[in-house]
């Protein structure tokens, strides 16, 4: 008896299966439609640094559905060196108090886009004294 149950699950998956297909993407392609690069992200948009201090940034291109779209290569500028630097990996380095914004700027399959985010740099003596007043030594 409990042959049948198990026979229809197993008939019924094989049936939506095939008429559904067995890609069960979030954001399918449709026949006839190519991906079109359109958006660029950079991840954080905004971060304070300490002089001195390192900060990793990240990338994240998609495509008109927003679907991911991988990246094989990026340049990174800073609006001002002598604030904050950024190296060709996208590591940005405080250099001394200031505001500054980070561009990044990926080319995917001949569209180019460019992504901004700002670093603040803090003077250090404004951290030690957070931290004296963090810890309970104030």
């Amino acid at each position: 008896m409990t042959r049948l149950p198990t026979a229809l699950v197993v008939l019924g998956c094989v049936a939506y299966s095939t008429a559904c297909g067995s890609d069960s993407g979030l954001n399918p392609e449709p026949e006839g439609e190519p991906r079109v690069f359109t958006t660029l992200q950079l991840n954080p948009a905004s971060h304070v640094l300490r002089v001195g201090e390192l900060l990793q940034l990240a990338v994240v291109a998609r495509d008109q559905r927003l679907t991911y779209m991988p990246v094989d290569a990026v340049s990174y500028s800073s609006s001002d060196s002598e604030i904050a630097v950024v190296s060709s990996t996208g590591r940005v380095t405080g250099v001394s108090a200031g505001t500054a914004e980070i561009f990044a700027t990926v080319v995917v399959q001949g569209v180019t886009r460019q992504a901004t985010m700002i670093v603040t740099v803090d003077d250090e003596d404004f951290w030690e004294c957070y931290d004296c007043w963090y810890d309970g030594d104030w």
